[in-house]
């Protein structure tokens, strides 16, 4: 069977974000565990600290990057992203604090680049009626990493009571070996034309490639280095300007807020409620699995009913899930031990699973179809829109980590309630797809 180039480089794409996170997810997911049982204690605190700086990080990065990534091409930093994540593992190997803030720093730095390149890839080698088709399955491999990383922590950590230096170093020396793998499969990466393209695949031939839709004016050869970035620079004002990314924005700060609260907040929740190790795994695990099926039957339920419909079933799942959490768990069991305190129903391992299944249900919703609005905002020149959803979501992500320091689990909640409903209304009335119309294009310079 022949598989097209633009379908290669979205599994490459793919593949690469599944191995990153492969080692993100279940590296990240014992830093509380990791922090309790570390000689000398470090506290808490530099979790929240740490998962702050990466993701702020990331914000300048991703903002300027776009402006390199149209000048420099694709590929570099698709490899380089996926290496910078490296440093944060190397930093809690061997616990110190200032180490691991400036490897932090290093993997928001690769988390900004990668977080625009890698579903570039997927815009750029799709059409518009394959667009959320590809998506869903970019989404779905990347999803496999919680999977993964969370079964090997689950079955490995399990009847674990403590992490100690051993098997600390051996989880995250794994890590970075799984990372230094997603950088070779990132050279197998090939940039291909829109005429590449319609040549090569069949399944696209008759379609509008997204890449096709691009008003950029051909960029001389011999033009200086600064004169191109001025060129850059100038279109990615006239991107950013439009009513319809501050709707988008809406979107993005709701995926953020999501993002941060089933990372750090929720599992810090568990680590507080529950005495044994394995249900922070076991969350995930389930989270992750979930993603990845989901995806695929999302895309499908998308196709029948429309996005509308879709994001309104979202919704109801969203405010379910935050009234189980409300009910289930303290108001301050993110910070400290909270085992025996006061709740309107007893949390259980049966109540987790339900959360971290309809969790994981309304986050890939609601993913799945920002990337997709972004790609279709944007077109050709996606990098500046996935530039735009990775600051943004970076932004209010590790804002919300560092508030989750002090924040009790309720205001997070009602944060959470506010923007999933503004999110809603965004894709209910087509606020950031209204009316859309061309970007009108710089000049070449001579």
């Amino acid at each position: 069977m022949h598989v097209s180039r633009p379908f290669i480089n979205i599994l490459i794409s793919s593949t690469v974000m599944c191995l990153v996170y492969t080692a993100f997810f279940p590296g990240v997911g014992i830093q509380e565990a990791v922090l309790e049982d570390a000689e000398p204690k470090l506290g808490t605190i530099v979790g929240f600290i740490s998962q702050g700086i990466t993701y702020l990080s990331s914000v300048l990065v991703a903002i300027s990057s776009p402006l390199l990534i149209g000048i420099l091409g694709t590929k570099p930093f698709l490899v380089g992203g996926a290496l910078l994540y490296g440093s944060l593992f190397v930093s809690w190997m061997f616990l110190k604090a200032w180490l691991i803030y400036l490897g932090s720093a290093l993997a928001g730095i690769g988390m900004g680049i990668l977080w625009v390149v890698a579903p570039k890839i997927v815009a750029d080698n799709s059409s518009e009626r394959t667009l959320q088709r590809n998506t869903s399955i970019f989404w779905c491999i990347y999803m496999m990493s919680m999977v993964i990383g969370n079964l090997a922590n689950y079955l490995y950590l399990g009847k674990m009571t403590s992490i100690g230096t051993t098997t600390r170093f051996f989880i995250y020396g794994t890590c970075c070996g799984v990372i230094a793998i997603s950088a070779i499969v990132a050279l197998g990466y090939r940039h291909i034309s829109h005429l590449d393209i319609t040549s090569m695949d069949t399944t696209t031939t008759n379609d509008e490639l997204l890449t096709s839709r691009s008003l950029t004016i051909p960029v001389h050869p011999d033009l200086k280095f600064t004169d191109k970035l001025k060129m850059q620079s100038t279109k990615y004002l006239n991107l950013v300007r439009r009513r319809s990314v501050a709707y988008l924005l809406i979107l993005l700060c709701f995926n953020g807020v999501t993002l941060s609260f089933y990372t750090l907040t929720f599992q810090a929740c568990l680590s507080n409620t529950f005495a044994q190790r394995s249900i922070i795994p076991l969350m995930q695990l389930i989270l992750g699995t979930v993603e990845v099926f989901g995806a695929i039957a999302f895309e499908r339920l998308t196709a029948k009913i429309g996005n509308k419909i879709s994001v309104m079933i979202l919704y109801v799942i969203t405010l379910s899930t935050l009234m189980l959490v409300f009910l289930s768990f303290a108001p301050d069991s993110p910070h400290k031990n909270a085992v025996d305190s006061a709740t309107y129903i007893t949390p259980t391992t049966t109540i987790v699973i339900v959360i971290a299944i309809m969790i994981a249900i309304f986050d890939l919703g609601y993913n799945i179809l920002a990337n997709y609005m972004v790609a279709l905002l944007f077109l050709s020149d996606s990098e500046v829109g996935y530039g735009i959803l990775n600051s943004s979501m970076s932004l209010i992500t590790g804002s919300i980590f560092f508030l989750s320091s002090f924040l009790g689990l309720y205001v997070i909640l009602g944060v959470l309630l506010l923007f999933s409903t503004a999110a809603t209304v965004v894709i209910v009335f087509d606020l950031a797809l209204r009316n859309l119309t061309p970007v009108v294009e710089v000049e070449e310079l001579s």
